[in-house]
């Protein structure tokens, strides 16, 4: 559950693509969200992406301190170019993380060895909410509950083991 750093400076920002933000959302873990823009990096989302989650729209996103981003031509173009993998709405996060110097949030891992690929960090959805707790920013109980209303609403990407692995580390943490 470590992220892809392979890049050589700290990214300025998160996209996130759209597995993250509804399981995040369908948990209720709004105030997770929240958090992480203020004390992890700044959410960003492309508009095309957010409009993949029923459960967020721009005017709630924006409350809760995300903020949703228009994709130029060029950047469509570009994603469209990407070969491999992920849909066109992951391919557009990788491009605007790679032209905003940010980092994608991600559960996905085609998404996420084509960041590799293209030397842009990314992180696991659960692994931002331990830098949370690992700053002081969210207590181990939240996080326990909310990594738990995750992987109910999600057992695909979020499995036993990923959360099995993610309550070890969340233990060596809150100890």
């Amino acid at each position: 559950m470590e992220g892809t750093r392979v890049t050589s400076q700290r990214p300025v920002l998160l996209i996130s693509d759209a597995c993250v933000l509804i399981d995040f959302c369908k948990a209720g873990c709004h105030d997770i969200l929240s958090l992480v823009s203020r004390h992890i990096l700044p959410i960003h989302v492309p508009f095309v992406v957010l409009k993949e989650v029923d459960h967020l729209d721009k005017g709630k996103a924006e409350r809760i301190g995300i903020t949703v981003v228009e994709v130029t031509v060029t950047q469509i173009q570009e994603a469209t170019a990407v070969r491999g993998g992920p849909s066109q709405q992951d391919r557009l996060c990788l491009i605007v993380a790679k032209d905003s110097g940010g980092a994608v949030w991600s559960n996905d891992k085609k998404l996420r060895a084509l960041c590799k690929e293209h030397g842009v960090t990314s992180y696991w959805g659960l692994e931002i909410i331990l830098l949370l707790v690992k700053g002081n920013h969210l207590d181990g109980k939240r996080a326990h509950e909310a990594a738990t209303l995750i992987h109910k609403i999600d057992p695909h990407y979020i499995t036993t083991e990923v959360l099995e692995d993610f309550f070890r580390k969340l233990t060596v943490l809150i100890k």
